[in-house]
């Protein structure tokens, strides 16, 4: 899946609403109600920012890893999904958080695309 995939199925493994924003080029998540600066929609990419990558990670109960010590150093992400446990791990590639929020956002994707 494209980046621009695994972003939509990951907000929509967690319920999020998203739109795509064609003049700034990102994505925004719609908020029902105003935020607390009154904006009902806000950028959003958790395979950039890390409190939105953390958002999908404690809403879909994830354990992450991040094996540094390692040759090849890589995180792992596991979760336990209506009985089945996904395991999905990402080579850091020189950036460990990168690695970490794309391996958040994959295996969130990974749920999205099992959804009706």
């Amino acid at each position: 899946m494209s980046d621009k995939e695994i972003i939509e199925m990951a907000a929509k493994s967690i319920g999020y609403k998203i739109a795509w924003n064609s003049n700034w080029h990102n994505y925004q998540l719609l908020n029902p109600v105003p935020d607390r600066f009154g904006y009902f929609k806000h950028p959003w990419n958790p395979l950039e920012d890390n409190s939105d990558a953390m958002d999908i990670m404690v809403k879909l109960g994830m354990n992450v890893n991040v094996f540094l010590n390692r040759a090849e150093p890589f995180t792992e992400v596991r979760f336990q999904h209506y009985g089945s446990e996904t395991i999905t791990e990402e080579a850091h590639m020189g950036d460990a958080a990168k690695a970490t929020r794309r391996a958040i956002v994959r295996s969130a994707a990974r749920i999205g695309k099992a959804m009706p």
